[in-house]
C-alpha cells in the first residue's frame, strides 16, 4: 500500500510540473520584462542615493523629468526630452536617426533605468546622421551634455536668407516653439541655447545663444565670490583647474561658506556639474584685504584633468558658494572661457529668440535660417573669423562701405554745451541739439543710426536718444537723480549708464525704449561709473574705485561676475573697448596727471599715446579700430585729438578756443 501511495505522489508531481511549464510558456517576453522591471523598480526604491554626481544620481535631477513639451515641428519630428545632465532618450528615433512612428514621451522610470544601466543606444541615435536637413535645440549644454528641447520645423521660407544669399536659399528657414511646463527657470537667470543643424552636405554644426531671463538675479549679495583662474577674456588651450576665493561678508567669525559647486554652460541643476571644489585653502591676501584673519581659509580650487573642450569654442562656468548655516542661501558668479583655435564653420546658422511670450506664459519662440556649406566653400572661407557663440560681430566693425565718417562730440561754442558732429578733419561742424540745459556725453549706437546722450532736464541729468542727424529726440530716463554717460548694448536692446545716488555713482541698465530700469552695482566703497558696452557680448567694461582707487573692471550686464582687467594697482579710468574686443583704451594716471593709453587685453602691453602733462581722456576707438579719438586739455582749452594706431601720428582736429569734449565716431 505504501508503495502505491508513493507511485501516485510521483505521478502527481510529474503532471503538476508539466502543467506549470505550459502556463509559464504562455507569458510573452514583454510581460516577463514588465515583471522584471517592476521588481527592479521596487528594489531600487529602497536603495539610498548617495554622492554628488549629477549624472548618475536621480536625486540630483531637477525637475524629476521633463515630459509635457510642445514644438512646431511636424508630428514625425516631435521628440521627447531627457532630464538635466543626461543624454536625451528619444523612443521615437531609430538607430538610423529617423522617426519610427512612435511619439511617446519618456517616463521617469525609463530615464532612470537608462542612466543606471549605461544604455546609450537612444542617445547615440539622437547624435546620428538624419536622412534630411534637421535643426535640434538643446538647453544649457551641447549635444552631449545639454537638455534636449526638441526639433524645429525646417524648410520654411526665410526672407532674410533670400536677401543675403539669393532666392535658391529661400526655403532654409526654421521655426521652433517650446512650452516650459516643468523646468524651474529662475527670474534673472542666464541660460544658453545650443542650436544644432544637420546638413546633408556638411554634417552637424551649431551656434550658441545666450538667454537672460528678465528679473532680479537670485543670490545673497553678502556672499562674495572671486575667480582667479580662468581669467576674464583669456584665451586658453585647456582648463586644468578653476580657483579663487569666496566668503560671506556678513559673517565675521568664519568664512560662512560650506561648499563651492561648479557647473559648465548653465546654472545649478541645468548645466553640467563639473564637481565640488576643495574649499578652505589659505588666502592671506583676502584676510588682509578684509582685515579679518577669520577669512584666511577662503580659497577654493577644482582640478579638471578629464575635461575635454573643443578648440575655438566658447563656454561659461557657473561658480556657486553655499552658505554654511543654510544650504538654501547662496550666491554665484559666471566666467566665460574661450578655447584657442578656430571652430570649423560647416554651416551658416542665424537665429532670433523671442522672449516676450516666455515672460507671459513660459513659451520660447525661435526663428532663423540654416544653410549647409560644401567642403570647398568651407575651405575657401576658412580664414574668416566669426565669434564662437555663432553671433556676428557688430556691423560697426566693418572696414568698408562707409560714405560718411564723422565724429559726434560736445562743445560750448555757443555758450552752452550742446552735441555737434563734424568730419574727421574737423570741418563741417553741425549742431545736433539746442535747448536751455547742457547736452553732453554723446554715444553713437552700434548701427550708427542713433545717438544716446545726457541732457539737463529741469535741473536733473537724464538720458536722451535722437537720430544720427539730430531728429526725433526722446527722453529715456525720468529719474530724480543724475543719470549720465550712456552706452549701447551690442544688440541695442539696452542702454547702460551711470547714476548718482546720494553722492555715489553706480551703474544702471534700462531698455532702449525707456522701460525696465534696474541697478547693476551696489558698491559703497567707491564709484562705479563710465560704463562701456562690449561690442558683441552681454558685458560691460567700467571704472570702479571698489578697492580704494580707480581701476578698470568687467562684468556681465546683469551685474554679476565682476573682475578686474589689469593685474596691478596703477590708477586707470574711463575705459572703452575696441570693436573686435581685443584692445582697450583708457586714461592712466601719473600722480594727478591722466594720459591716454591703449593695450591688448590679452598681453596687457600698455602703449601711451598722449604726453600732454595735463588732463587727457575720454578716448574711444573708430568702428574699424584704426583710430583713437580723445580730448586733450592744453592752455585752458579742450580739443579733440585723433591718433592713428598704425602710424602713431596724432592730429588736433578742432584746435578751437572752445571746450570740445567726449568724441564718439559715427561711420555711415
Amino acid at each position: 500500500m505504501r508503495v502505491i501511495l508513493i507511485i501516485f505522489l510521483i505521478l502527481f508531481l510529474i503532471v503538476s510540473s508539466l502543467f506549470l511549464t505550459t502556463f509559464i510558456s504562455k507569458i510573452s517576453p514583454n510581460d516577463q520584462d514588465m515583471l522584471l522591471a517592476a521588481e527592479l523598480v521596487d528594489n531600487s526604491s529602497t536603495d539610498a542615493v548617495t554622492g554628488d554626481s549629477n549624472i548618475n544620481n536621480i536625486s540630483d535631477i531637477k525637475p524629476d523629468t521633463i515630459s509635457d513639451l510642445e514644438g512646431l515641428g511636424t508630428l514625425e519630428n516631435e521628440e521627447g526630452m531627457g532630464p538635466d545632465n543626461t543624454d536625451a532618450t528619444e523612443e521615437s528615433i531609430g538607430e538610423d536617426g529617423q522617426n519610427n512612428g512612435s511619439n511617446t514621451l519618456i517616463s521617469e522610470e525609463s530615464v532612470e533605468n537608462n542612466i543606471e544601466s549605461g544604455n546609450q543606444d537612444n542617445a547615440d541615435s539622437e547624435k546620428g546622421e538624419p536622412e534630411q536637413d534637421t535643426v535640434k535645440i538643446y538647453l544649457d549644454g551641447d549635444m552631449d551634455d545639454g537638455i534636449y528641447l526638441g526639433a524645429a520645423t525646417y524648410g520654411i521660407g526665410s526672407s532674410r536668407a533670400e536677401e543675403l544669399y539669393g532666392a535658391e536659399f529661400k526655403e532654409t528657414g526654421f521655426r521652433f516653439e517650446w512650452k516650459n511646463t516643468t523646468l524651474e527657470i529662475e527670474p534673472g537667470s542666464t541660460h544658453f541655447l545650443y542650436i544644432y543643424y544637420y546638413s546633408t552636405k556638411s554634417g552637424w554644426d551649431y551656434i550658441r545663444k545666450e538667454i537672460n531671463i528678465p528679473g532680479q538675479k537670485t543670490g545673497n549679495s553678502d556672499i562674495k565670490i572671486f575667480i582667479d583662474h580662468p581669467k576674464e577674456q583669456e584665451a586658453i588651450d585647456e582648463l586644468p583647474y578653476i580657483d579663487g576665493w569666496a566668503l560671506d561678508a556678513s559673517e565675521t567669525d568664519n568664512t560662512g561658506i560650506s561648499e563651492i559647486k561648479i557647473y559648465l554652460n548653465g546654472p545649478m541643476d541645468f548645466g553640467k556639474h563639473l564637481g565640488d571644489a576643495d574649499y578652505g585653502i589659505p588666502r592671506q591676501g583676502v584676510a588682509d584685504f578684509f582685515e579679518n584673519n577669520n577669512y584666511l581659509y577662503s580659497g577654493y580650487t577644482l582640478s579638471l584633468s578629464d575635461l575635454s573642450l573643443k578648440e575655438g569654442t566658447k563656454h561659461t562656468i557657473f561658480i556657486y558658494a553655499i552658505d554654511s548655516g543654510n544650504p538654501n542661501i547662496f550666491n554665484f558668479e559666471k566666467r566665460d572661457i574661450f578655447l584657442e583655435g578656430k571652430k570649423e564653420e560647416k554651416s551658416l546658422i542665424e537665429a532670433t529668440l523671442y522672449l516676450e511670450n516666455f515672460i507671459e506664459d513660459n513659451t520660447l519662440n525661435i526663428e532663423g535660417y540654416a544653410i549647409g556649406r560644401t567642403a570647398q566653400e568651407i575651405s575657401q572661407d576658412s580664414e574668416n573669423e566669426d565669434n564662437n557663440d555663432g553671433s556676428t560681430v557688430s556691423s560697426s566693425s566693418s572696414t568698408t562701405g562707409y560714405s560718411l565718417k564723422r565724429i559726434v562730440f560736445m562743445s560750448d561754442q555757443d555758450g552752452n554745451f550742446n552735441i555737434f558732429s563734424m568730419n574727421l578733419d574737423g570741418s563741417d561742424r553741425q549742431r545736433l541739439t539746442d535747448h536751455g540745459g547742457a547736452d553732453q556725453y554723446p554715444e553713437v549706437s552700434p548701427d550708427n543710426n542713433k545717438i544716446a546722450y545726457t541732457a539737463d532736464i529741469n535741473g536733473v541729468w537724464q538720458i536722451m536718444v535722437m537720430d544720427w542727424n539730430g531728429q526725433n529726440k526722446r527722453q529715456i530716463t525720468h529719474n530724480n537723480f543724475r543719470s549720465a554717460y550712456p552706452t549701447w548694448s551690442h544688440d541695442m536692446k539696452y542702454i547702460y549708464f551711470e547714476a548718482s545716488i546720494d553722492g555715489d555713482w553706480e551703474i544702471y541698465r534700462i531698455n532702449s525704449n525707456g522701460t525696465g530700469q534696474i541697478r547693476l552695482t551696489h558698491n559703497s566703497r567707491g564709484h562705479d561709473w563710465h560704463p562701456n558696452a562690449h561690442p558683441f557680448d552681454n558685458k560691460i567694461i567700467f571704472e570702479s574705485g571698489m578697492t580704494g582707487h580707480d581701476n578698470i573692471y568687467i562684468m556681465n550686464d546683469d551685474g554679476s561676475s565682476v573682475s578686474r582687467l589689469f593685474g596691478n594697482d596703477d590708477r586707470r579710468r574711463v575705459p572703452a573697448i575696441s570693436n573686435d574686443s581685443t584692445m582697450i583704451t583708457y586714461t592712466k594716471y601719473f600722480g594727478n596727471n591722466p594720459e591716454v593709453h591703449y593695450a591688448n587685453i590679452q598681453d596687457q602691453n600698455e602703449i601711451r599715446i598722449s604726453y600732454n602733462n595735463d588732463a587727457d581722456g575720454h578716448s574711444t576707438f573708430s568702428p574699424d579700430d584704426k583710430l583713437i579719438a580723445y580730448e586733450e586739455r592744453s592752455g585752458g582749452q579742450e580739443n579733440i585729438i585723433i591718433y592713428n594706431i598704425e602710424t602713431g601720428q596724432s592730429t588736433n582736429i578742432t584746435n578751437s578756443p572752445y571746450y570740445d569734449l567726449d568724441p564718439s565716431f559715427m561711420y555711415r
